[in-house]
């Protein structure tokens, strides 16, 4: 009756994360997530953008955070800049989400007013509410 406890590996209760990052595109929205898995390769936690966040917890989408705001203010940029550089995107990549040319992208990125039109096009591809641009560009003028 003294048969042997040999333990499975994944039985044990150590934990060391191993992340793998996916990239999804889905119905004209970028999705970027990463999971982490624990050292049997069972996922145990998904890191999603901020803007994924607040959709899913219902969060007031049109709250600016205070280094975006700063930056408009004591930098003189425009508020597409502030939000571009707190996301970490380049100028390719957001106009790879607009489908346009970077520097077609930059011009309207500097563009000191912004039709309705393009505030909406560009807060989809930065993942923010249009308010939360147009609320900086009142603050900024």
């Amino acid at each position: 009756m003294g048969g042997s406890m040999e333990r499975d590996a994944c039985d044990e209760s150590e934990f060391s994360p191993r992340p793998r990052a996916t990239l999804s595109i889905a119905m004209d929205t970028w999705n970027l997530l990463q999971i982490i898995d624990d050292h049997c390769d069972h996922p145990v936690f998904v890191v999603i953008p901020y803007a994924s966040h607040v959709v899913q917890l219902g969060i007031d989408r049109n709250l600016v955070p205070d280094v975006a705001s700063r930056r408009v203010l004591a930098d003189d940029i425009t508020p597409v800049r502030a939000w571009r550089e707190y996301f970490g995107h380049t100028q390719k990549v957001v106009a790879e989400r607009l489908g346009i040319s970077q520097q077609s992208y930059a011009q309207l990125a500097n563009s000191e007013a912004l039709r309705r039109s393009s505030i909406e096009k560009l807060a989809t591809a930065l993942g923010i509410a249009p308010d939360q641009i147009s609320s900086l560009d009142r603050f900024g003028a």
